[in-house]
């Protein structure tokens, strides 16, 4: 159960890799059409896009620091002195 599991944020991982770069393509494509209303939608939707892969990126990484910190947290100092 565990495998399956690594391999279905594997394969979501490498699916958001390429989301980014698939929206660029498409609003560059959209872009050179050139009709102004397609255009303005295009951009909010590459632009949310990015913004939700930062924020799951940002998610991930505070659940990194937070394992760091309750390690560091769990260290006994009292024996150093000082």
């Amino acid at each position: 159960m565990e495998s399956k599991l690594k391999q279905a944020l594997s394969s979501l991982k490498q699916a958001q890799s390429l989301l980014k770069p698939a929206l660029r393509l498409g609003k560059a494509a959209v872009n050179s059409i050139g009709i102004p209303g397609v255009e303005g939608v295009v951009n909010v939707v590459v632009e949310l896009g990015e913004m939700v892969l930062t924020m799951r990126g940002n998610k991930e990484d505070l659940v990194k620091l937070k394992k760091h910190l309750d390690t560091l947290d769990t260290i006994d100092c009292s024996s150093m002195g000082g």
